[in-house]
């Protein structure tokens, strides 16, 4: 499966050290300048003509995902940098590549992710990070419910599949986990191995063979 994001026809006839948040409107996708991050990589840096890709897309596995883009030029090369979507987290950059794709490793299943490209035309001349696209990595196969943590019901981050129980699916409880309130929860049927349910206020849990 492919995610796309196309900017359109963007003229990067912008010049300064930092431009910061420079909104341009192309086709019907919002898109910004950010100015390169303060770090050793990137300092020195200004926004220039340099050309930047009208084609994003992504191919999303399990735990890694390959991110291609369209040429935007010779001798172009190109600065990435991902992390997860709409988090704290720092970002992770690869600087200096020189192919159109680049394979992003030991990401986490079922997590969605943000990542922006920028092309450098010389070390001191890149057309900004422009634009945010978005993928989300593959949810393994699971053929068995069981708790791996403490926690919520509702939060799939404790169950084996990622997910919350469905109706009719066995359930192994290892841990402790809290119904919230107002919740239902829903299963096949329920195995307590060495774990328990707590229910909140007008909590439930509907058994279904």
């Amino acid at each position: 499966m492919c995610f796309f994001y196309n900017s359109g026809s963007v003229s990067a006839g912008i010049t300064g050290s930092y431009l910061r948040n420079l909104l341009f409107s192309a086709s019907t996708h919002p898109l910004s300048v950010s100015a390169p991050p303060a770090n050793e990589a990137f300092r020195d840096r200004t926004l220039s003509t340099c050309r930047f890709p009208t084609y994003l897309a992504v191919t999303p596995e399990l735990t890694t995902a390959t991110l291609i883009w369209s040429n935007a030029g010779t001798g172009i090369r190109y600065d990435i940098r991902w992390r997860r979507y709409d988090s704290a987290d720092e970002w992770s950059t690869v600087t200096g590549i020189t192919s159109v794709s680049y394979t992003l490793t030991n990401l986490t299943p079922s997590t969605l992710y943000e990542w922006q490209l920028q092309s450098v035309c010389t070390d001191s001349q890149v057309s900004g990070f422009i634009g945010i696209a978005t993928f989300r990595t593959l949810t393994p196969a699971c053929s068995s419910m069981y708790t791996i943590k403490d926690g919520l019901w509702s939060d799939p981050a404790i169950w084996s599949c990622l997910r919350v129980p469905a109706k009719g699916e066995k359930v192994t409880v290892n841990h402790t986990v809290t119904i919230p309130p107002l919740i239902a929860g829903t299963a096949g049927n329920i195995v307590l191995a060495g774990g328990k349910i707590l229910f909140s206020q007008a909590a439930t849990l509907r058994l279904n063979p």
